[in-house]
């Protein structure tokens, strides 16, 4: 523009202060607009399109950050970088095709420099040396450009991204510039050469570019291949690499093996010349977008093929059918008057096949309706997702429409996901597809097939009702037995074939599942005939055995209940029988046995010994034929039965040692597993650890009497701390939390012990059925009568047994007497109970396992004092075939003792058991307490925590300060047949967030 031939100055336009960025089209300006000084600050962006006049003879004006320099004139001028090192964003073109400007750059910078992008016209490619960039172009390449310049690009380390255009094919064909190649160390991210290259002597490595992402070659030339595949080596792709353009070549060779590009998510070799067939496409691939046409590719197109998000294939020579999974989302051009933007996109994926061979594609008709969407729903509760799934989806968020959720692509025609809530039963979301006016209902999670209505019409069976599904291949339908065969489905009806329907009664048993979930109900057989489920629906046709009034069963007279599923016995049962009306037969009840169920299911609970005499107490029924009793291997003679009790005599001394005890009538065996021990073999009870020399052994109770200054069960634990050198002592506090967790910490140790679990065994030990006893599902009940006592209940899913677990503190040393044996319970212990009635045992051979956790811990402590004490876990045992049975598990000058006492109330009876070492570890030992069935079990091990012997109250600076925390497991197991079971242990309690200390059981010194 110019005004009275006015040429315009920097100064013309000073009033624009505030303004930022000046665009100036067609103006005549002065040779200096771009160097001077003179427009307004605020000033940093200008824009010269179509000028006449300036020129870059010198430093840009320091305030213009940005510069785009579009001249209507043809220029020759040589551009010294030094004056554009102020201009971040540097963009020089020509206004037309007509008048090319020669800019010649010199790269005279001596410091370094960083700029964002420069983009050329030039005649030379000059050299970076001391400048960052992000991206440099150059376009427009002219017939006068120095390719020896080719040599600079050794100088681009610091070039984010290199675009070079020949847009007019005037260059020479040159080799790729292997200046480039050997960039080490450079931070190339993006390359698009569009100019053609000679053949390489060998492949082209780009293992030197670890930053490239994007490599285009949009125009390389029939001559830039190596023996008719890609120039490049493509076993050095960089990993970073994920677009790979490469077009305008002549690959006689064929298709590039897809898997040697591995990170690459778009790859386009498009106009290659490339004669071959499609391979089955890797599913596991990266490659989500490809573009192969303007090739020579044969033969079909595999379904593989539509796990890609975009498939381009036009102008090749492929034939047969496009999958549906593309094809049910072609669009009419024709059609296509008023173009969207989402119109556009149909139109390229659909022209994206176009110029081939195959039978059901045309460009200016309307598809056929698509039948083969099939959309499930799935909920996962760990992510928190729905999915959709299924078969011919789409290929992106706008092919599937929702009014509820938004779904994002998974796996292209495949999956999508979505961010929701659990759904509640019967939930369902309604969607169409792209194309489609169909409504597609799908439930994440279904109620069972809920149906409405049965015709028959011959061999075709129509299902109508709800909560059906699109995909065939998870519905079956069985009609008399027999199944029929699903031709399609919807979320409403069910269509299958049965030839032999005619065979069959006129209405018969069917079932219908969906998934993993099933109806079953009558469905009729007869040709034309339509029932309607909503008559007696929910009783399911009153299961063929009767007739529906008002929504209401008649049975038969071989059928009861509601919905007359019941079978009735067809002869009356006895006194001990009842009739199982699943099968219509008369079966046994709890406790007995035979075929008329007149035997007694018997066992024994507990025995009694009194010289030879042995009397079994527990269930043995009125009838004893053939009852035989051993003992082990000795026979017990002179039986005298009851339903009750059964005496006998001993014929000889029985083995050593437990003995199992089986009792025989009625053909029926029972073994009592170690329930006998020959009342003789126990003369003397031994001590633990015979007093550890620091005591006397009351042999006839099997208790310790400890000398002066000791204590515990083998007499190891110190009783008095405030002799010699101890003048500090070591307090222990107790803690009971709410989930039944029993802490006892002792200085920087401490126990914990906890129930875990409850197995009932099978007489050879094998699991028949575990249950978890998590900490959290206890539930604290207060006991407002005695604020001692702490219980906690819990019952087992789906049973009426119910655990209670009860922990008492003992305030006072109190005497017991237990199975006929006493013992005493110190001050600071915790006496422990377990309860557990009802439990419903699969056989009267089986018993119950419980499973207690016991671990001792070393806090961090800043308190280095008791570094002295910590020494490795030590663990002993005395099991065998004592009365007392003992462990003790020592850490630290601490020591924790378990005794069990071979005697047990079974059925309120006393009664022998046996303890055994399941097994044990470096730091742990497992124990099994193991008890004959009965109803009622109690028992009665105990543990205490003491000091040892050789504890150091006090260990001076020796220490190194905290240490941090670990956890030695010591698992105590208690096999339990019923009710009960007392821990005591000895330690301070504390309740909760109140402290409430108690005595040890030896005196302890508080620490001062």
């Amino acid at each position: 523009m110019s005004y009275n031939n006015k040429i315009f100055l920097q100064s013309d336009f000073s009033c624009l202060i505030g303004v930022t960025s000046l665009s100036l089209n067609g103006f005549y300006l002065s040779s200096d607009f771009i160097t001077s000084q003179n427009l307004p600050a605020s000033i940093t962006s200008l824009f010269l399109y179509a000028s006449i006049g300036p020129r870059i003879n010198g430093p840009v004006n320091p305030l213009l950050k940005s510069l785009t320099f579009s001249p209507n004139e043809s220029l020759s001028n040589t551009i010294y970088f030094s004056n554009l090192k102020t201009v971040v964003t540097y963009t020089q073109s020509d206004y037309t095709s007509e008048k090319l400007s020669q800019f010649k750059y010199i790269n005279d910078i001596s410091t370094p420099l960083k700029v964002n992008s420069w983009s050329f016209i030039p005649i030379n490619l000059p050299s970076l040396n001391n400048i960052n960039l992000t991206g440099i172009t150059f376009s427009y390449l002219g017939p006068n450009f120095d390719i020896s310049s080719f040599s600079n690009f050794s100088t681009y380390k610091g070039v984010g991204s290199i675009y070079l255009f020949d847009s007019k094919n005037v260059l020479p064909i040159i080799p790729f510039p292997p200046s480039l190649l050997q960039l080490t160390d450079n931070v190339i991210t993006r390359i698009s050469f569009s100019m053609k290259f000679s053949t390489p002597q060998s492949l082209l490595s780009l293992s030197n570019l670890k930053s490239l992402s994007y490599l285009n070659i949009p125009n390389g030339g029939q001559l830039f291949q190596f023996n008719g595949e890609i120039p490049f080596d493509l076993e050095t792709l960089p990993p970073t690499l994920i677009s790979f353009l490469f077009s305008g070549s002549n690959l006689y060779a064929g298709l590039p093996n897809f898997k040697s590009f591995k990170n690459i998510t778009t790859l386009t070799l498009r106009n290659n010349s490339i004669s071959d067939q499609l391979p089955i496409w890797n599913v596991d691939s990266t490659i989500k977008t490809l573009d192969l046409s303007l090739n020579k590719l044969k033969g079909t197109l595999d379904e593989s093929y539509c796990q890609l998000e975009s498939l381009y294939i036009s102008s090749n020579q492929l034939s047969g059918t496009i999958p549906t999974c593309f094809s049910c989302y072609f669009i009419n051009l024709g059609s296509m008057l008023d173009l969207r933007i989402e119109d556009t996109i149909s139109i390229d994926f659909t022209i994206g096949f176009d110029g081939n061979n195959f039978s059901n594609l045309n460009l200016y008709s309307d598809q056929p309706p698509c039948t083969t969407i099939v959309p499930n729903l799935r909920y996962d509760s760990t992510s928190g997702m729905t999915y959709l799934f299924g078969r011919d989806l789409g290929f992106g968020y706008d092919y599937v429409n929702s009014t509820q959720f938004i779904f994002i692509l998974d796996v292209p025609s495949i999956s999508y996901y979505a961010i929701t809530s659990k759904p509640s039963i019967g939930f369902y979301i309604d969607f169409t597809f792209k194309f489609s006016s169909t409504v597609y209902r799908v439930s994440s999670n279904p109620y069972p097939p809920q149906i409405n209505s049965i015709s028959i019409l011959n061999d075709l069976v129509i299902i109508d009702g709800t909560y059906f599904s699109y995909n065939t291949s998870i519905i079956s339908i069985e009609i008399g037995g027999y199944n029929c065969e699903v031709l399609s489905s919807t979320f409403y009806q069910i269509n299958c074939n049965l030839s032999t329907l005619s065979t069959l009664p006129p209405v018969v048993s069917g079932l219908v599942k969906v998934g993993s979930l099933t109806t079953l109900l009558p469905i009729p057989t007869l040709n034309n005939s339509v029932v309607d489920t909503n008559q007696c629906q929910s009783l399911f046709y009153c299961n063929l055995n009767g007739t529906c009034s008002n929504q209401q069963c008649i049975c038969d007279s071989k059928h009861t209940g509601i919905d007359c599923l019941g079978r009735l016995c067809l002869k009356n049962c006895t006194v001990n029988e009842f009739c199982d009306q699943t099968v219509g037969e008369c079966k046994c009840s709890s406790g007995w046995l035979g075929s008329t169920c007149q035997y007694a299911d018997h066992y024994a609970s507990s025995l009694l010994q009194i010289g030879d005499l042995i009397s079994l107490y527990g269930w043995f029924g009125t009838i004893h034929n053939n009852i035989t009793i051993n003992i082990g291997s000795t026979s017990c003679i002179n039986i005298l039965a009851s339903d009750k009790i059964i005496n006998c005599t001993l014929l000889t001394k029985p083995n050593n040692g437990y003995q199992n005890v089986f009792i025989n009538q009625n053909s029926i065996e029972w073994i009592g597993k170690n329930m006998f021990k020959y009342q003789e073999d126990i003369k003397t009870i031994l001590c633990y650890q015979n007093c550890s020399g620091n005591g006397k052994c009351n042999t006839t109770i099997g208790s310790c009497t400890c000398n002066q200054g000791y204590s515990g069960f083998d007499c190891s634990s110190l009783a008095d701390l405030g002799q010699g050198d101890n003048k500090e002592g070591q307090t222990s506090i107790g803690e009971i939390d709410e989930n039944a967790v029993s802490t006892i910490t002792n200085s920087k140790t401490s126990f914990e012990i906890m129930i875990t679990k409850l197995v009932e065994q099978s007489i050879n030990g094998d699991i028949i059925k575990e249950w978890d006893l998590k900490t959290n599902q206890w539930l604290a009940i207060n006991d407002k009568n005695n604020a001692n006592i702490f219980k906690f209940n819990q019952t087992l899913n789906e049973t009426d047994c119910t655990i209670i677990y009860t922990i008492e503190q003992v305030n006072n040393t109190k005497e017991y007497s237990f199975a006929g044996y006493s013992y005493s319970i110190e001050s600071g212990s915790l006496k422990m109970t377990i309860s557990i009635e009802n439990y419903p045992y699969s056989s009267t051979l089986n018993n119950l396992q419980i499973q207690m956790k016991s671990q001792v811990s070393l806090a961090i402590s800043n308190n280095n004092d008791n570094d002295c004490n910590e020494k490795e876990t030590q663990i002993n045992s005395s099991i065998n075939d004592n009365l007392l049975n003992y462990i003790s598990i020592k850490k630290d000058g601490k020591q924790m003792y378990g005794r069990f006492l071979s005697l047990m109330l079974s059925d309120d009876r006393s009664t022998l058991m046996s303890t055994s070492i399941v097994s044990t570890g470096n730091e742990s030992i497992t124990l099994g307490l193991n008890l004959p069935y009965c109803h009622k079990c109690l028992i009665d091990p105990d543990f205490s925590v003491l000091l040892s012997s050789d504890f150091k109250s006090s260990c001076g600076n020796e220490g190194d300060g905290g240490r941090k925390s670990y956890v030695i497991p010591v698992a105590i197991v208690v096999s339990v047949f019923g009710v009960a079971m007392i821990v005591a242990v000895g330690f301070l309690i504390k309740k909760k967030k109140s402290s409430i200390e108690f005595k040890n059981r030896l005196k302890a010194i508080n620490k001062t």
